[in-house]
């Protein structure tokens, strides 16, 4: 018997993709933010990743770090987060920020872009959640009124204070954060309402240096809410539950007559 030796030599291949771009983040003029990435190594050996951010900036940006080498090993990933820091100039518009990352055999590469805008502060008062959250039953002490306020902008609000007013009452006031591209429960306790429709004035103001970042319409516009005894619902189920029950017996009570009847005179015959 001959023993036969082979050596079998694999390549190695070169592939990856990103994934988890940032590709679009806010910063205030002057301000810092971080930008990330994911690089994924889908090729059959470890890889050493170069990366560079293109100097395609204006002036007065700072990236860090510019470029570096990453080494991840096959069918894993690595995590890349960029410091960036905007000029002091900064008041609109947006810059873009290019990654190169090229692969270790210095042909594989791919340039990823990452939209810098100027970020601003863009309110909305969502009434739908509004009425949702807040209690909706009469007699209820206390009787809770939620205002969800969102932020649609890249840039969070750290003082905002919404106002509530109806008749009766004397207006009040909260002031709470809301995050970027986030929204904020503005919980107002009140004594308890009367059944009925009762109807609340609305306005949110952005205290600060961040009202000079704040885009959109005002907050500024009323809802109404609509209590209700609580148990009506029930009540009501209950009824509609005896009335059931009391024609199904009619039915049943009339139907076996009918059948008596029948039975009666088929036996005269």
């Amino acid at each position: 018997m001959t023993e036969v030796l082979f050596n079998v030599e694999i390549f190695q291949y070169y592939a990856f993709n990103t994934t988890d771009v940032m590709s679009t983040i806010g910063v205030a003029p002057g301000g810092a933010t971080t930008a990330s990435l994911t690089i994924n190594n889908n090729g059959n050996g470890d890889d050493s990743f170069t990366y560079e951010v293109l100097d395609n900036l204006p002036d007065g940006w700072i990236i860090s770090p510019m470029n570096g080498v990453t080494t991840i090993a096959k069918e894993n990933l690595r995590d890349l987060a960029f410091a960036v820091t905007s000029s002091s100039d900064f008041e609109d518009g947006q810059v873009t920020i290019t990654v190169r990352i090229t692969s270790e055999d210095g042909v594989t590469q791919e340039d990823v872009e990452i939209v810098v805008e100027s970020a601003r502060i863009s309110l909305n008062w969502n009434q739908g959640l509004s009425q949702s959250r807040s209690n909706n039953f009469a007699d209820v002490d206390p009787n809770s009124v939620i205002i969800v306020i969102e932020n649609n902008g890249l840039r969070p609000a750290q003082q905002v204070t919404v106002y509530l007013d109806s008749s009766g009452m004397s207006e009040m006031n909260m002031t709470l954060a809301v995050p970027a591209s986030g929204s904020t429960d503005f919980e107002f306790v009140l004594p308890k309402a009367s059944q009925g429709i009762t109807r609340y004035d609305v306005r949110a103001v952005v205290l600060g240096d961040d009202a000079n970042y704040t885009t959109g319409d005002a907050v500024d516009d009323d809802f109404g809410i609509e209590y209700l005894v609580q148990g009506s619902e029930e009540t009501s189920n209950s009824i509609v539950i005896v009335v059931i029950i009391a024609l199904i017996f009619i039915i049943l009570y009339f139907g076996f007559k009918a059948s008596s009847r029948a039975r009666g005179s088929g036996s005269r015959f």
